[in-house]
């Protein structure tokens, strides 16, 4: 489980693109991971899922993606991206 105790900062941006390669390499090596989204709106977390977006949402094009993994895991997450 990752909390704010153990976890470390892999990766932020802004690029849903970027993002989806990230989540797919981390899903297909199997490392732990949670995405944090921040918009002018607030912030939102999701763990391992693929949030979606609801009727009269707001677009998720402004927003930044932060994604974080297990400090243990830093640096096998670093050499996937």
């Amino acid at each position: 489980m990752i909390h704010i105790f153990n976890r470390a900062e892999l990766l932020t941006t802004s690029n849903l693109e970027k993002l989806s390669g990230v989540r797919d390499a981390l899903d297909a090596k199997g490392i732990d991971y949670k995405v944090k989204s921040k918009t002018s709106l607030g912030s939102t977390t999701a763990r391992n899922g693929r949030a979606g977006t609801t009727y009269g949402a707001v677009p998720m094009s402004d927003a930044l993606y932060t994604v974080y993994v297990r400090r243990d895991d830093l640096d096998r997450a670093k050499n996937l991206i």
